[in-house]
């Protein structure tokens, strides 16, 4: 009886570890590791334009990840446009304190972002961004 125990117990162990190995190389690596987080900043006193690019070793771009951080002393408006400049969508931010985060499926390469306000822009915003891609 203890042997036959030890035995299933051992198969399960095996079965179970296995599908943990293929879903590591499925699934969490090409998803969260591969695609690596990169920071920038912009000025929002001296510019108004950012591109954010992919990472060399990605491919197949199926979604991107945005976080903004930062202080504004004035309502933003941020353009989210694609490598060749086709706006996706606007995003309005209220002034003071901002942590916003925007994700959303994207298929290109590089990813614009256009700020604008009807009062002089002041501020320093922090961006961490990802692209998702297989």
């Amino acid at each position: 009886m203890k042997n036959k125990m030890t035995a299933g117990t051992l198969i399960l162990s095996a079965v179970i570890i296995v599908l943990c190995v293929i879903m590591y190389q499925k699934y969490i690596y090409p998803i969260y590791l591969k695609n690596e987080q990169q920071t920038t900043s912009i000025n929002l006193s001296s510019s108004s334009e950012i591109t954010l690019k992919k990472t060399t070793k990605q491919n197949h771009i199926y979604s991107i990840e945005i976080e903004i951080t930062g202080e504004s002393s004035s309502n933003l408006s941020i353009i989210v446009a694609d490598s060749i400049g086709i706006p996706q969508q606007e995003i309005k931010l209220k002034k003071g304190e901002i942590d916003y985060v925007y994700k959303n499926d994207w298929y290109s390469s590089e990813c614009n972002l256009q700020f604008s306000s009807k009062e002089k822009m002041k501020g320093e915003l922090g961006i961490e961004y990802r692209f998702l891609g297989l």
